[in-house]
């Protein structure tokens, strides 16, 4: 995944460990947001972005909730425990 302006780059050791990918989506998902916005944002494809989101998920660093006829992923608080404390400066 290329970092953009918009897209914030995880920090290094989490991406060693998790993947690039992976380590930028778990960023990606500090508010609910569905798979077709992160494949907007991030330029991934639909299945990719599902298929890191799907692992995620398996790890216990992300969920899953439906809002309507829209499926919400977000970071749960042992995926936030590897990004560290929330940044003062933004929501992540």
């Amino acid at each position: 995944m290329l970092a953009s302006p918009a897209v914030p780059t995880a920090p290094e050791p989490l991406r060693r460990l998790l993947g690039p990918t992976r380590a930028e989506l778990l960023l990606l998902i500090g508010r609910p947001i569905t798979t077709t916005q992160l494949a907007a944002v991030t330029g991934l494809a639909l299945g990719t972005v599902g298929d890191h989101l799907r692992i995620l998920a398996d790890a216990g660093l992300a969920e899953r909730h439906r809002s309507g006829a829209h499926v919400l992923y977000h970071r749960t608080p042992t995926g936030q425990q590897l990004l560290g404390p929330p940044d003062p400066a933004g929501p992540v």
